[in-house]
């Protein structure tokens, strides 16, 4: 699947640089800059840009309000919607206490294909999350930080920050964002800190 990617954000240094870098590897896609909520109203009135069933979007914007309006305007129209708080997809949606559910039967290969997609890559053994991976991915979901989380599964800090830090890059993501991180239990998707 070759989806186009349209980016919404509230920064335009941000929103220049992923651009220009998902332009330059091939990928469609469509910027659009929104500096407040004033900016909604106009945005949806004015702007006539294709939303289909292969567009992913990606929201990238820092006030609450807008986010929230952003992801209601998007959510029935695309395929995936990527925010600070969530993954939101059009099937087995719904939100509680902050933490995004969907299709519970979410597998590490759905996973790896909703990746791939996103950044219209080639599927390789260097940029396919392992089971490993994954499996350290869901129980820091789970547990909620390293500390917690290595002392319940019995392996070492050092071996659960390795496998992070390898999943996350073959996320392509930078050191500085949140991550979201899909739970194959609970299908719950959270955002969590790397370090």
């Amino acid at each position: 699947m070759k989806s186009k990617i349209v980016i919404v954000s509230d920064d335009v240094y941000y929103l220049t640089g992923i651009s220009k870098g998902m332009k330059e590897s091939g990928t469609r896609v469509e910027s659009i800059f929104l500096s407040d909520s004033g900016e909604f109203e106009r945005f949806t009135l004015t702007t006539s840009f294709s939303l289909s069933k292969d567009t992913v979007v990606l929201l990238s914007v820092r006030e609450p309000g807008l986010l929230d309006r952003l992801i209601t305007f998007f959510f029935s129209k695309v395929t995936l919607c990527i925010s600070p708080s969530g993954l939101h997809s059009r099937r087995h949606f719904f939100c509680q206490h902050g933490v995004y559910y969907f299709n519970k039967n979410k597998t590490l290969s759905e996973l790896n294909d909703i990746l791939i997609a996103i950044s219209n890559r080639k599927n390789t053994e260097s940029n396919t999350i392992t089971d490993k991976e994954f499996f350290i991915l869901s129980e820091l979901v789970r547990a909620g930080n390293v500390k917690r989380m290595y002392s319940a599964i019995n392996i070492s800090e050092k071996t659960v920050s390795y496998y992070k830090r390898s999943a996350l890059k073959k996320m392509g993501l930078l050191s500085s964002q949140n991550y979201l991180c899909i739970h194959p239990a609970f299908s719950a998707v959270k955002t969590i800190q790397r370090h």
